[in-house]
């Protein structure tokens, strides 16, 4: 994994090339990853309503509150027009990741 072009991403983001060359974003404050290019205004603030509207929902969450220090969110395949993504949240101290379903659970 490198870091290419920072110039290129908005502020608090990272953007890093994959081995196999792959390019994904990185935001360390928001604890959220993605393969969608956040470079675009309009995909970038339905990544923040989806993420947001998933910490909502997962507040309640016994499961969510008990995740270790090391998890990280990650957001792909969003859809403009349909206003969906798959969401999961992974922890490496874990080796386990936890896929988003409907309402507001981790799976």
């Amino acid at each position: 994994m490198s870091l290419i072009n920072r110039a290129e991403v908005p502020e608090s983001w990272q953007s890093y090339l994959h081995p196999n060359l792959d390019v994904y974003y990185f935001n360390l404050g928001l604890r959220l990853l993605t393969t969608d290019d956040i470079r675009k205004p309009e995909l970038r603030a339905l990544l923040l309503e989806i993420r947001n509207d998933c910490f909502e929902e997962l507040a309640e969450d016994s499961g969510f509150q008990k995740l270790p220090i090391d998890w990280v969110m990650t957001i792909t395949d969003c859809d403009l027009t349909e206003r969906t993504a798959l969401v999961g949240i992974h922890s490496r101290s874990l080796a386990t990741s936890y896929r988003w379903s409907e309402p507001g659970k981790l799976d």
